[in-house]
């Protein structure tokens, strides 16, 4: 039944519930300060309506004990809405209750709120301080996002779930701790808190949601909790994170989790027995990572990980050996996705058993200059050797299933040759020197050793064979009992 009391007949519409209280519906009368009756017309208030202040021009409103539930977009848009006093008779913040009141500066949550809804306060832009009570079942969907000028949160151990986005874009957060207590998390929970310098994941969380710090650019420093199991997929992409300790309990760091961090090692222990694809790419700062050696799914040699038959290499750190070359181990017959994504290597040869290559393995190596493949072409997908450079690779005789381009990369045949029989083979003018032909523009290192039987080979330089020939001199080594010269790539 509507009705319109005498005493509030210009100000509230109300219905009567079945328990024979009220539920405000609407509110007609003037702005700033208000105070919402305890009782109309001799009825208890309990509940706030949908959309029953929405766009009013409320700069304070005291809602009164016996209210339990604030129900959707209540208090929605009320632009000049600054302070709102909820009773501690309240249990339940609806969706959307607060949604956009972009003046509203302090909140005080109830000890018997167990609910927090779905959009409850996103866009409260000037809300700067917020301590959500043990007694809160579930903080919804967005509840909190893009609350720009939100330094603190406090989160009361006794909290069971956050929902996806629940705190994210909140600029201004500096630190946030979670309880124990909270045992689902959703996508995205914090991702974007730009100014998140610090973490505390508490004992009896089971995981770290999807996104859940992505591009929290400021984050240094986390501790992640015994309890955790699983971190999820890009759960920390993009951070500032420059250390992280792993704990025993992971089982499972999924796709992307850590990719794009300030990582400069990383620990993997016995216990994961799943890492996903880009897990770790693109980690410039990234020198090692080590795998405990009786991990029985995963490996490390050298500092790169791979399956524990290294016959998949995983990832190669993007910061280890910058400018340098890198020779892939005999065993590797596929390099998984974003393998050497934002590597600094100069030089990559690639052994006989390859025979696949994945999406995005060279991605963004921007000073990859030669992959040099020793055995037959591989399979590849669409984005296998998107470098971003003018990469070449470079293949055997005799290896089949080569054409240029290859993968959008120009490919070479490399096969230098000393011409022992040309005019310019020999001493001549105390030089020795001979000519080198092959395919035109690749490029050849020649080495020099003493002793065949037992040879160190000595690098005299690295030359191009420009329009496919070059001659190598060097002064002649009058007391030498003689000097034997080999080709190798460079």
């Amino acid at each position: 039944m509507l009705w319109t009391a005498a005493a509030a007949r210009a100000q509230f519409t109300c219905s009567t519930n079945a328990d024979n209280t009220l539920t405000i519906l609407a509110y007609a009368g003037p702005g700033g300060v208000v105070s919402i009756p305890a009782s109309i017309g001799g009825l208890a208030v309990a509940d706030i309506g949908t959309n029953a202040f929405a766009g009013s021009s409320l700069a304070a409103a005291a809602i009164p004990n016996g209210v339990k539930n604030i129900e959707d977009f209540a208090f929605s848009q009320c632009a000049q809405l600054t302070n709102a006093v909820l009773p501690p008779s309240l249990i339940n913040i609806a969706s959307g209750a607060f949604h956009a009141c972009t003046n509203l500066a302090g909140i005080q949550i109830p000890a018997g709120v167990t609910n927090i809804g779905d959009l409850a306060f996103t866009y409260c832009s000037s809300l700067s301080s917020l301590a959500i009570p043990g007694s809160v079942g579930r903080v919804g969907q967005a509840a909190f996002q893009a609350c720009a000028n939100l330094t603190n949160i406090t989160l009361a151990a006794g909290i069971g779930s956050l929902a996806d986005d629940a705190f994210l874009g909140c600029s201004s957060l500096v630190h946030v701790g979670i309880p124990g207590s909270v045992t689902n998390i959703g996508q995205s929970v914090f991702q974007g808190c730009a100014n998140l310098q610090t973490a505390h994941i508490g004992a009896g969380v089971p995981m770290i949601g999807t996104e859940m710090f992505a591009s929290c650019a400021s984050l240094r420093a986390i501790v992640i909790g015994d309890s955790v199991t699983n971190i999820g997929a890009y759960a920390f992409a993009g951070a500032g994170l420059g250390k992280v300790t792993i704990p025993a309990s992971v089982a499972g760091i999924e796709s992307g989790a850590f990719s794009g961090t300030r990582l400069a090692n990383v620990a993997i222990s016995a216990s994961v027995t799943s890492i996903g694809p880009n897990a770790f790419c693109i980690c410039s700062n990234l020198a090692g990572i080590t795998v405990a050696s009786s991990n029985l799914f995963y490996g490390s040699v050298g500092g790169v990980l791979f399956d524990a038959s290294q016959s998949t290499l995983i990832q190669y750190p993007a910061g280890l050996n910058a400018g340098g070359i890198y020779a892939i181990p005999g065993s590797v017959i596929n390099i998984g996705p974003s393998a050497f994504a934002g590597c600094g290597l100069a030089n990559i040869r690639i052994p006989s058993g390859v025979n696949n290559i994945d999406e995005d393995a060279f991605h963004e190596c921007s000073g990859l200059g030669i992959l040099f493949f020793e055995g037959n072409a591989p399979a590849t997908e669409p984005a296998s050797f998107e470098t971003g450079t003018g990469t070449v690779i470079y293949y055997l005789p005799g290896a089949a299933g080569w054409s240029s381009p290859f993968g959008g990369l120009a490919a070479l045949l490399w096969n230098p040759a000393i011409q022992t029989g040309s005019a310019d083979f020999g001493a001549s003018g105390g030089q020795f020197g001979f000519d080198i032909t092959g395919t035109a523009g690749i490029k050849v290192a020649v080495q020099a050793s003493a002793n065949l039987a037992s040879p160190a080979w000595l690098p005299l330089g690295t030359a191009a064979l420009a329009g496919g020939l070059y001659h190598f001199s060097e002064p002649l080594l009058t007391n030498s009992a003689g000097r034997f010269y080999r080709l190798s790539p460079p």
